[in-house]
């Protein structure tokens, strides 16, 4: 049998679930996620491999639209994504339907243009099917059918890992027949050093209320593996320094916490996901700096890794 490989853009609304379906389909924790809209803001390629078929997942930010600062380089991720893509994987959930027309901007149909312009194969996962009643589930894709979504439809649950195997053999299909594209033993191109610093902001939006998640970065400013492989297995460390960026003096105190408890709070649950990802002992330091509307500054949005700039 001929191999096959391409690249697969996951695309769709704010938390419905792309992250999560990154995850199950890698097997893997590479991609971020929580409760709240808007967590993702990078491309985060995810490598699923098997015998005859490599398939480079491409988690993306939830569509938004904006003509500025951090919100606009979200948008072009998107498209990005899109244009590189050998197939597009529109996943839904249930609630998500009805947002379609109230969605600001035309989005969601600047969304289709785009799709249609692209020519590009489309996949629609409708996910979180473990929520919902069959009978709903029908009632469902004859809603999406309705709006003009042409493509297969796959019910999915992401989070239980329900029909995902269909999910990859309907994707397969659509591979174009060639070579693999990475090392088989690769499961995501992007650094150790770049998932710490996810697995920092992920606890950012667990540990903290309201909006204050999406007014913090985060960058490691040093990433020691001189002990990594050292001789004692019980003296084996990665150290790792790291920065919390936020946008107003005022959010400073409410990230460390009182007697910093935040601080620690976020430090201890990103830990657990470095060293479970490291296979060794982790030691975290971190500090908060404040970078004053550093959401709407393209040098420094530059420097933090963005690339649509």
């Amino acid at each position: 049998m001929s191999k096959r490989s391409g690249f697969v853009a996951i695309i769709g609304l704010p938390n419905a679930g792309k992250s999560t379906l990154l995850n199950t389909l890698i097997k893997q924790k590479l991609s971020i996620v929580s409760p709240r809209p808007q967590t993702t803001r990078y491309r985060i390629e995810g490598i699923y491999q098997s015998e005859n078929s490599q398939i480079v997942f491409v988690d993306t930010p939830g569509f938004i639209r904006s003509d500025k600062g951090l919100e606009h380089i979200l948008e072009k991720e998107i498209e990005a994504a899109i244009d590189n893509s050998d197939l597009i994987l529109f996943i839904i959930e249930p609630i998500n339907i009805d947002e379609f027309a109230r969605y600001p901007s035309g989005l969601f149909e600047a969304f289709k243009k785009k799709v249609m312009e692209s020519k590009k194969p489309v996949v629609i996962a409708l996910n979180k099917i473990d929520t919902i009643k069959k009978e709903k589930i029908i009632i469902l894709k004859e809603d999406i059918r309705s709006r003009d979504l042409s493509g297969t439809i796959v019910e999915i649950s992401a989070l239980t890992g329900d029909n995902i195997d269909r999910l990859i053999k309907t994707i397969e299909e659509y591979m174009p027949e060639g070579e693999f594209l990475y090392n088989p033993d690769y499961v995501t191109v992007k650094s150790e050093r770049f998932l710490c610093q996810e697995f920092i902001r992920e606890q950012i939006f667990y540990t903290l209320q309201n909006e204050v998640p999406y007014e913090c970065a985060v960058n490691i400013e040093e990433f020691d593996e001189s002990d990594r492989y050292n001789e004692d297995v019980n003296r084996q460390i990665v150290r790792i320094k790291a920065v919390i960026i936020v946008s107003r003096e005022s959010l400073k105190p409410i990230v460390i916490g009182k007697n910093g408890s935040m601080i620690k709070k976020i430090g201890i649950g990103a830990r657990k996901s470095m060293e479970d990802l490291l296979g060794c002992k982790t030691f975290l330091e971190l500090k908060v700096i404040v970078k004053k509307n550093w959401t709407r500054d393209r040098f420094f949005l530059s420097e933090l890794g963005y690339e649509k700039v």
